[in-house]
């Protein structure tokens, strides 16, 4: 009976072990099929209109073979232990049988006491199946459940407190926008101990617009995450307005501090109402919302109820227009913007940039992330990164007079020629020269009267051919 309870652990140990292996497979793949499935359903008129169906179909056709074999594997797996305890209680049966037989012959056990045990192990095969089963499920869903508390509890925590700093400092703090990267660095864990960003020394003065440039992978999401601590310095630090921003609470750095990312599902609230997309802190009035949303043209949500639900219907570039709404809401010192506009149509993004450029405070200082050259050709400074590196930086008008064919550091200028704008950039970096002129020198000359004004409308034409750099 011993060697018999033993041969059952072992069968348990197995069938537990792979049993969970499996039903872990069908848990991961369960999402991939439910997802690429709705989101086939949802998009089925656009997947018909560009003639993409049969790629669709046969994708889906993928996911179902993927799940049912996971499927097919448990089920297979709950065959191989009926089939081993039959065969283990058969062995049994015929020992008992054997042995009643003997003894039966001697007159110490009765015919009738053997028949009832041997009809007591023709029921044993469908207990012992159901005694495994239901530990390998208590295994599997309670110590995993147990597993995953464990997971959350010991995860990587946010620092709750800031470090130590002078109270009368931060007594007057902040009063403007000015950022420093100093000698700032930071590398992801892993095999690959490359730094996303390298002795990062940069200033950006406060209330300016500067725009971040460069191939992905470059470091410039990595500076977005560094802004509001979502990460960690590996070196160096970053000054905010005189203040090391690691000595700043975390809630009173992020109301200072805005990141617009690309992807609006990661900062909406689709199951909330408009108001909580909108103003989540409740801070702002219905005017000043409805202005913010009438400044962006919103025109879609002006004469919503912001107590209504966030509508599902909105477009991927509307659904970026209410992110930036939001940030306007918070009147942040710093508003960065993540390729915020990269899935707006150029209308949009025109409405966005002159926001950005007349509506905010004066010492409000935006960092742009974008792949759009025209879009930040009149802005005060541009930056170059690859490979976590500055390359190149200056004023747009300055880098547009490099030879992009025979100067090396002319990354600017061969981004917009690769672009396909060139003329465009080179005209809207020279009409915020002369904006800049007219701003600060004294009006003489020809810059003064209605020939100023003609000069200044020349560039603002869409068909002027006047050279401005390059």
């Amino acid at each position: 009976m011993s060697i018999f309870c033993a041969a059952c652990a072992l069968l348990a140990t197995r069938y537990t072990y792979s049993w969970g292996a499996l039903r872990t497979a069908e848990i991961e793949e369960q999402p991939i099929f439910d997802q690429h499935l709705q989101e086939t359903l949802a998009g089925n008129v656009t997947i018909r209109a560009f003639r993409r169906s049969r790629e669709f179909i046969t994708q889906n056709k993928k996911n179902t073979a993927q799940r049912l074999q996971s499927n097919l594997a448990i089920r297979a797996s709950k065959q191989w232990l009926s089939l081993r305890v039959l065969f283990l209680v058969s062995i049994l049966s015929c020992t008992m049988a054997a042995l009643g037989t003997q003894s039966a012959t001697t007159s110490k056990i009765k015919s009738g006491t053997i028949g009832l045990v041997l009809a007591c192990c023709m029921a044993l095969p469908d207990a012992i199946t159901n005694v495994i089963e239901f530990g390998a499920n208590l295994s599997q869903h309670t110590f995993g459940a147990v597993e995953r508390i464990r997971q959350h509890i010991n995860a990587e925590q946010e620092p709750s407190e800031a470090i130590k700093e002078d109270c009368n400092a931060l007594s007057r703090w902040p009063q403007r926008g000015g950022i420093r990267f100093r000698d700032f660095s930071f590398h992801y864990e892993g095999k690959d101990q490359t730094p996303a960003i390298k002795m990062l020394d940069l200033n950006i003065k406060a209330g300016s617009r500067v725009a971040l440039l460069g191939p992905s992978a470059g470091g410039k999401s990595t500076m977005a995450l560094a802004m509001i601590r979502g990460i960690e310095a590996s070196c160096g630090k970053i000054i905010l307005d005189g203040v090391d921003i690691a000595s700043i609470n975390l809630d009173a750095l992020r109301r200072l501090v805005t990141v617009v990312p690309s992807d609006p599902a990661t900062a909406l609230f689709p199951k909330e109402s408009l108001r909580m997309n909108l103003d989540p802190q409740l801070q702002c009035t219905e005017d000043e919302i409805h202005q913010v949303l009438q400044t962006l043209e919103l025109s879609r949500l002006v004469s919503a109820d912001l107590n209504d639900m966030m509508p599902v219907t909105l477009s991927e570039g509307h659904k970026q227009l209410v992110c930036i709404a939001r940030a306007l809401l918070q009147k942040p010192l710093v508003l960065f913007l993540d390729q915020a506009t990269s899935l707006m149509d150029s209308d949009s993004e025109n409405v966005v940039q002159t926001t950005l450029r007349d509506r905010l405070a004066p010492t409000t200082t935006v960092i742009t992330v974008t792949d759009r050259m025209t879009s930040i050709a009149d802005y005060d400074y541009v930056y170059i990164m690859q490979a976590g590196t500055i390359v190149e930086e200056g004023e747009p008008g300055k880098l547009l007079e490099k030879d992009g064919l025979r100067e090396e550091d002319a990354f600017f200028k061969r981004m917009c020629s690769k672009s396909g704008q060139l003329h465009a950039i080179q005209t809207n970096a020279g009409q915020k020269s002369l904006e800049m002129l007219a701003a600060l020198e004294r009006p003489r000359g020809v810059w003064s009267g209605e020939a100023g004004n003609r000069i200044l409308e020349a560039f603002s034409r869409p068909n002027n051919r006047i050279p401005m750099a390059g």
